[in-house]
This record gives structure tokens, sequence and C-alpha cells, in this order.
């Protein structure tokens, strides 16, 4: 990462889709690092309600909280966060995988439908997460993002408190305490999303001549 943003300066996007522990080391081994970046997009925090991994955090936080925080205060241009209470709401179903049939056949459609499609079909009120997809698809289409909301945060890196890991958030910047400054996407157009993402499978470009033959032999083509 260090070495992309030196060649590309304000160019690259970090997206944090896990814990943040290699972005925050990235920083403190170089200090030009998150300011030489386009931006950061980050997948976790809690705002509103309870944890998704402890009753106040998610995983995401929880696993390093130290190096969300490292991050979240060392100068990115631009932040945003993609928290649970937003990012949940994207769920894969079987609509989805209807709106992936009705759209036509690639090779990832098709392994998609031959894999998933019929489990769907069998238990209609099926879900499954993917939480971190989210970032990646809100970075190639704004649109996606129907709510923002514009917040000072603070991450508790308390490792004795039962809390650890909590992101507090302020709409106002609170006196005496030492914050960041974030764009948390609140709501996401779930319409939008999926019709997005089948889009982008159902209408790739078909395999090279190149790598056609392993494709088909792996396939039964």
């Amino acid at each position: 990462m260090i070495e992309q943003v030196k060649r590309y300066p304000g160019e690259v996007t970090i997206l944090s889709v896990g814990a943040a522990t290699n972005i925050a080391m990235a920083c403190q081994q170089d200090d030009c690092f998150a300011e030489n970046t386009a931006g950061i997009l980050y997948m976790g925090t809690i705002v509103n309600g309870e944890g998704s991994h402890t009753p106040y955090a998610d995983f995401n936080v929880f696993y390093d909280a130290e190096a969300f925080s490292v991050c979240l205060n060392s100068g990115f241009p631009a932040q945003t966060i993609v928290p649970h209470d937003a990012a949940r709401s994207v769920m894969l179903n079987k609509a989805v995988f209807d709106l992936m049939y009705a759209k036509g056949r690639t090779y990832i459609s098709k392994m998609w439908l031959d894999d998933q499609y019929s489990l769907y079909r069998r238990s209609p009120n099926r879900t499954a997460g993917c939480t971190d997809a989210a970032v990646a698809v809100i970075l190639l289409n704004q649109a996606i993002a129907r709510t923002k909301e514009e917040r000072y945060v603070a991450i508790n890196t308390d490792v004795s408190s039962a809390e650890y890991g909590r992101t507090l958030t302020w709409k106002e910047q609170p006196a005496d305490t030492e914050v960041a400054f974030a764009t948390f996407i609140m709501e996401v157009d779930t319409g939008v999303y999926w019709d997005f993402v089948t889009d982008l499978i159902c209408h790739m470009q078909s395999p090279t001549a190149e790598n056609y033959s392993y494709y088909a032999e792996n396939n039964g083509l």
C-alpha cells in the first residue's frame, strides 16, 4: 500500500473491510501515507443499537480497536464509514437470484446460479449477509448511499473496559476530546445496490481465449 500510494499520490482509495491493523501500520511507517491517498472507506462500527460481536462493538473494530483509532486520526483527506446499521440491510436473498436469472448468462452468473439458486428456491426466506462487499460497491456507485451523516467519531480503546471497541459519535464536535471526522453511510438503497451488482455479474465480458480452455475444463463445458 505504501508503495502504491507513493507511486500514485492522490489517486489510491483504501478499502478497510476487516481489522484495520495493516492500514494502521502503513500510517505509522509512513507519516505521509494517509494524506497522500484519495481517502479511505471503512466497513465497521455500530452507530445505533447493540454491537454485532460484543454488546458494544462489531468485529472489525473489536479485533483491533487501536488500529481503527490510529487510522481515523491519521489525516486521510476523506473518510467514509459504512456501519453495520447500513451494511446489514444488504442481504443476499431469493429476489437477488431471480434478478440475476432474468438478466442473462455469463460465466460468473452461471456459476452463482448453478451453485446457489436452488438453495434459495427451496427456502425462499433464506438470506445471507455480504457486508464487506457493500464498501466496494459504494465506492463504485455513490448512488447506493441513500442517507449520509457527517459525524465526529472516536473509538473506545480501553482494553480493561467492557465497552472496548465501541464507536462513539457526535454531530457536534465535543469539547476537550480528541476526535476524528467522517461521513457515515446510514442507509443503503438496496434496489439500486442489487441492480448494479447483478448488472456487473450478468454483463461481464466473456473470458478471453487464453483462459477459456481452463474455465471449460473445470466447468464441464
